[in-house]
């Protein structure tokens, strides 16, 4: 999808494919495996991208307190911003035409990139240090995807849309602990936000 166009739709324009390509580039020498794998993650063929995406789910199956003593969880940490641009770009291009979403091989793909960034949400650590410009574009692409999700006429496709929704709350409330967060986030982000807060509140209280 055109960059300019995204933008114009009120899309935050973050990096292309190709400049995080670039980014992560290996040397001749080869780099450490993680930048490897989180280049992978914008491949062409799905099944490899997947197979990416299940490596980092691996690296953050370590607990928080545990992270620090693992060497994987130690180099993700220090590409935390790398990884979160890839998938960010990556769901983008996966949801991109609705039709194909429902392509076996696409949903697998959405479905991993959500499975990852609900893992990702477990690291407080991780999630705290991304930068502001970085989890506002993740916030306004899941919002995107949110919407799209839950008009979906396919019930498979709609029922992405809890895990979504899941995802944005836990990323605000990882936002409110950043005191720059309030004010670089757009204001009808914060209304959609509050909006559901409270529509969760009151399934819990009608529940109980």
């Amino acid at each position: 999808m055109d960059d300019d166009v995204f933008a114009a739709n009120g899309h935050h324009a973050g990096p292309t494919r190709h400049s995080i390509e670039e980014q992560h580039e290996p040397t001749e020498n080869g780099t450490d495996e993680i930048t490897v794998t989180i280049s992978s993650i914008l491949s062409n063929d799905p099944a490899r991208s997947v197979e990416a995406l299940k490596r980092i789910q691996k690296v953050l199956e370590v607990g928080p307190e545990e992270g620090p003593s693992s060497t994987a969880y130690q180099e993700l940490a220090e590409h935390t911003e790398g990884l979160v641009e890839t998938i960010t770009l990556q769901m983008a291009h996966v949801f991109e035409h609705p039709e194909d979403i429902t392509l076996p091989e696409n949903f697998r793909l959405a479905k991993h990139l959500i499975q990852t960034l609900n893992a990702f949400c477990d690291h407080v650590f991780l999630a705290e240090s991304l930068t502001v410009d970085i989890l506002t574009s993740l916030l306004e692409e899941l919002t995107l995807r949110l919407l799209q999700t839950d008009n979906s006429p396919d019930n498979k496709v709609k029922d992405l849309s809890r895990f979504i929704n899941m995802i944005i709350l836990r990323l605000f409330a990882t936002g409110r602990r950043m005191s720059i967060f309030r004010y670089a986030v757009p204001p009808w982000l914060h209304h959609i936000f509050r909006s559901w807060e409270a529509l969760v509140l009151s399934s819990h209280c009608s529940s109980e």
